[in-house]
């Protein structure tokens, strides 16, 4: 019997076996609040990560693949989501704090422990049917988390506006409530950067701190424009400059860039959108959502063919060092469709790219390319349809893009089609399959279909908002309503090495 079948059959005994455990514990009742003889998760000051976890051996990637099997540790379902029907990553968070998981969907806020994905703690606060407007994607300060939520239903109209909302991602404790209509003004922006939770407000650029009150560090008085409003915030890789899309015209949409240093206070560079593509009508762009030297503005050419302007900034003048304008070609090798625009929405995330330096990696429609912008060169690509398929149309597979590995070598992404999905280690460099696990929805309920996921040492938890198979906002895939759910899921990668000491 050869290794890998196995070590599939050991892999795919052991995930009936767990899931069998997982039905009658974290399914049922995983979304209760835990009992008070329960222990609760104590977070380490941040997650570890070691070495990246042992790859199988090559895989025939040009056939069907069916093993190894990704290994699941738990699996919960919360179905409590008033909007489950509308799959917005924008309103979606995930994230591990030491040994918490953090997930939220619209109104689905849970704590998860990674050891055995018991609830640690859920809906910190009555929102009385609103859902969050902003929620941060990671922890910040002391263990602690972040949103924003319509006030409106308080008995004094005076307590109406929004809420600032700050808790301990240990416990779901409150630890700040603050209306910021009454103190700071309506938000209009939020962004997790690091450890660091900004927030825009009618003040300016907000550091949210650990007792959820808000110290200013770019007064809004500073920014151009008679009524600027802060729309966007995007820090740029490797830069301590943070960009800033500003609306000044009280219209949906981004009239001016500018660069600032959140530490001084300073707005070092200013670019009117009239700054791009002159003389073509340009009325406007989009600050990347991943890296803010990146400016994009879609097109289309007279056969109505889209295509992508992509603008590349110097972090510290604002100069335009690189201005490419890409076009998809014919299938094949050729064939590139960037989707980094507002969608690109980073690690973790089922649309985007990851920066590589002074490149970048991105989905295609139909694969994956390492693309230098100051250039216009391709590195790489990697087209999905000489990966071979175990299930389902190559009509209907799509890309969700992870992190990269600890060492910055691998590239984790999800290749999703119809009731299977496959986890991917793209070498960084050449664009290589590296290493390639399966996952069948019947193994991992729902967590197949462009999943956010966060990688953890070696292992990966992956969430998905299951209303809808397929997606609603790529209309991609058959649209059968599920009813309404959130999966959150923990997934081990086969420790092939144990297996063969055994």
């Amino acid at each position: 019997m050869g290794h890998h079948d196995l070590t599939g059959r050991r892999a795919a005994a052991t995930a009936i076996a767990l899931l069998l455990a997982v039905a009658t514990t974290a399914c049922s009742g995983g979304s209760d609040e835990p009992k008070g003889d329960e222990p609760k998760a104590d977070a380490s000051a941040s997650p570890t990560f070691p070495p990246n976890p042992d790859l199988p051996d090559p895989v025939d990637t040009n056939g069907p693949i069916t093993e190894p099997l990704m290994q699941p540790v738990w699996l919960i379902r919360s179905t409590k989501t008033d909007e489950s029907d509308d799959y917005d990553v924008r309103s979606q968070a995930l994230f591990v704090d030491g040994d918490v998981a953090v997930y939220q969907a619209q109104d689905t806020m849970l704590g998860v422990s990674m050891t055995d994905g018991s609830t640690l703690w859920k809906s910190p606060v009555d929102m009385g049917g609103e859902l969050p407007d902003y929620a941060g994607t990671s922890a910040h300060g002391d263990h602690r988390w972040s949103f924003v939520y319509p006030e409106s239903n308080a008995k004094d109209l005076d307590d109406w506006g929004e809420r600032l909302v700050t808790v301990d991602t240990r416990t779901g404790e409150v630890v700040g409530d603050n209306l910021l209509d009454g103190s700071y003004g309506a938000a209009t922006a939020m962004r997790s950067v690091g450890d660091v939770q900004y927030l825009a407000t009618d003040d300016g650029l907000n550091v949210v701190n650990d007792d959820g009150s808000l110290h200013t560090v770019v007064w809004l008085q500073r920014l151009p424009g008679k009524h600027p409003e802060i729309v966007g915030i995007t820090p740029i890789e490797g830069s301590d400059v943070l960009t800033l899309a500003i609306n000044t015209n009280n219209v949906i949409g981004t009239d001016v860039i500018v660069g600032v240093n959140p530490t001084s206070g300073d707005v070092l560079w200013t670019h009117p959108v009239t700054d791009f593509a002159k003389g073509q009508g340009a009325n406007y762009v989009d600050v990347s959502l991943v890296d803010g030297r990146y400016v994009t503005r879609n097109a289309w050419d007279d056969q109505s063919q889209e295509m992508l302007h992509l603008w590349v900034l110097d972090p510290d003048t604002g100069k335009v060092l690189a201005h490419q304008l890409s076009k998809p070609g014919k299938a094949g090798k050729n064939y590139h469709q960037m989707r980094i625009s507002v969608n690109d929405l980073g690690s973790g995330n089922p649309h985007g790219m990851v920066v590589v330096g002074d490149e970048i990696i991105f989905e295609d429609w139909h694969g994956i390319s390492r693309y230098r912008p100051l250039t216009g060169e391709y590195v790489w690509t990697r087209h999905v349809d000489i990966m071979g398929l175990r299930h389902g149309d190559v009509d209907w597979v799509s890309f969700g893009i992870g992190g990269l590995s600890p060492d910055g070598t691998l590239l984790y992404t999800f290749m999703s089609s119809g009731q299977s999905g496959d986890l991917l280690a793209i070498d960084v460099e050449t664009g290589e399959i590296a290493g390639r696990w399966a996952m069948d929805d019947a193994q991992d309920a729902g967590l197949v279909g462009r999943p956010l996921m966060v990688l953890d040492g070696d292992q990966m938890v992956l969430a998905r908002n299951r209303s809808v198979e397929g997606d609603p906002e790529l209309m991609e895939g058959p649209q059968k309503p599920l009813g309404p759910g959130n999966d959150v899921g923990l997934v081990q990668f086969p420790d092939l090495d144990s297996d063969e000491a055994g």
